[in-house]
């Protein structure tokens, strides 16, 4: 999870400062300006049409006892040459990392007292380790893009999450999280 883009309800970010209205690149400038927020990377060096969307998931997690998720997330790629210039409010520290690297920090971040949060273990695991394989071929990525869905992953923060039998039907999904 390099960023989160959290559009704001301005129409440059809901995309619908053109016509026909364009949410996907609305998307596209909040994770413009929240990469800028909080990594530092200057703008100019990520051009919107770099970007690959993925498809969006929706999912429910509790991180502690008080805070917390229920998003409907769109999943961006974005591969550029970028200065790093982190905000210490946002982030505690960066690594740049393989896919061996990062299977391997999920595999023994409990043990090693690594928090990683539910709603990007889930993400990572179900969706990134695959797309990952195609990084560096814009027509792979995008052929593995569902546009149109939402996945819908329930609560993730749940032991049971695994179990894919639920998922497809939006009204199994938890409409709250418990605390």
């Amino acid at each position: 999870n390099t960023c989160c883009s959290h559009p704001l309800y301005s129409k440059a970010e809901l995309g619908t400062d053109m016509e026909p209205t364009d949410t996907l690149l609305g998307v596209k400038r909040a994770a413009v300006r929240k990469l800028e927020h909080e990594l530092g990377i200057p703008p100019e060096q990520l051009p919107l049409d770099a970007f690959v969307y993925m498809g969006r998931i929706h999912y429910i997690a509790n991180s502690d006892v008080t805070w917390g998720e229920h998003e409907i997330d769109y999943i961006l790629f974005v591969q550029a040459d970028v200065t790093l210039e982190p905000n210490p409010n946002e982030v505690s520290e960066v690594a740049y990392m393989d896919v061996a690297e990062v299977r391997e920090l999920f595999e023994t971040a409990e043990v090693r007292g690594v928090q990683i949060t539910p709603w990007a273990r889930h993400i990572v695991e179900a969706f990134v380790f695959d797309w990952w394989e195609s990084l560096g071929d814009r027509q792979k990525l995008e052929e593995l893009a569902d546009a149109e869905k939402i996945h819908r992953m329930g609560d993730c923060a749940n032991p049971g999450w695994t179990d894919p039998s639920n998922l497809q039907d939006p009204a199994a999904a938890p409409l709250q999280m418990e605390f």
